[in-house]
C-alpha cells in the first residue's frame, strides 16, 4: 500500500471551450476564459484531481532531490538522491553519514515498485546488507560509491534470496526504471509551478 504524500492537489476542468483545460489549486469562482460564474453553469469536463507522481511504496526504489523538495527545489536529474524501502515503506539510503533508516526527508518522493518474489526475506536482507562495512560513512564517495551504488548493490545482493526482478547495472536501472518516472514527475512539477504562480493556468487547445 502506498504511503500518502502531503502535496497540495492540482484540479483540472473544462468550462466553455472543449480542449482548453483549466488547472488550479482551488476551483475559481469564475471561468478564467469567459468570466461566467462556474457555480451556475455547466462544465464540459467536471473537476478532477491531477494524479500526483509522489508516493512511497513498500519494496520500491524511491527518489527525491538531494536538498529540499520536488515542488520547491527540483531543477534537474543530476541533483537527486535514491533509496530503497522495506516491507513497511521505511526508506534505507546511503550518503556521507552512512546508511540512514526511515528519515522524514522522504515525505515527497517518486516511487518505483520492484517485483519482489519473496517479501518475507526482504527486510532481513536489507538490514544485513545495510550493516555491511562497505556502507560505513568513511567509504562514501560522491562519484563512485554513493546512494545509487548502494541501491544497485542491494539488488545484486538480494537477487538470489529475495528474487527481485530489476536491472542490475546503474545505467540500465536509470534508463529503464528511473528515467520514465522522473519524466512524469518533471511534467507535474512544471505544471504545479505554473498553477502556483497564477490563479489558474489554461492549456492550449
Amino acid at each position: 500500500m502506498n504511503a500518502p504524500v502531503s502535496t497540495e492537489p492540482i484540479f483540472c476542468f473544462e468550462h466553455c471551450q472543449k480542449g482548453r483545460k483549466i488547472y488550479a489549486l482551488q476551483i475559481p469562482g469564475e471561468c478564467p476564459l469567459c468570466g461566467v460564474l462556474l457555480a451556475s453553469s455547466e462544465l464540459i469536463l467536471p473537476p478532477f484531481r491531477v494524479p500526483s507522481p509522489f508516493s512511497r511504496s513498500p519494496h520500491s526504489l524511491v527518489i527525491r532531490p538531494t536538498i529540499g523538495s520536488f515542488l520547491r527545489d527540483y531543477k534537474n536529474a543530476r541533483d537527486l538522491h535514491i533509496g530503497i524501502t522495506n516491507s513497511k515503506g521505511l526508506v534505507h539510503d546511503y550518503n556521507e553519514k552512512g546508511v540512514n533508516f526511515g528519515s522524514s526527508s522522504w515525505e515527497q518522493c517518486v516511487s518505483v515498485p520492484l517485483q519482489c518474489r519473496n517479501a518475507r526475506r526482504w527486510d532481513a536482507e536489507l538490514r544485513n546488507f545495510s550493516a555491511h562495512g562497505d556502507w560505513f560513512p568513511q567509504n562514501y564517495s560522491e562519484s563512485d560509491h554513493n546512494c545509487l551504488d548502494f541501491v544497485v548493490g542491494f539488488l545484486r545482493h538480494a537477487e538470489a534470496t529475495v528474487r527481485v526482478s530489476a536491472p542490475l547495472c546503474k545505467e540500465q536501472l536509470c534508463a529503464e526504471l528511473i528515467l520514465p518516472r522522473m519524466t512524469q514527475a518533471a511534467k507535474y512539477v512544471t505544471l504545479y509551478r505554473r498553477v502556483s504562480a497564477e490563479t489558474a493556468y489554461v492549456s492550449a487547445s
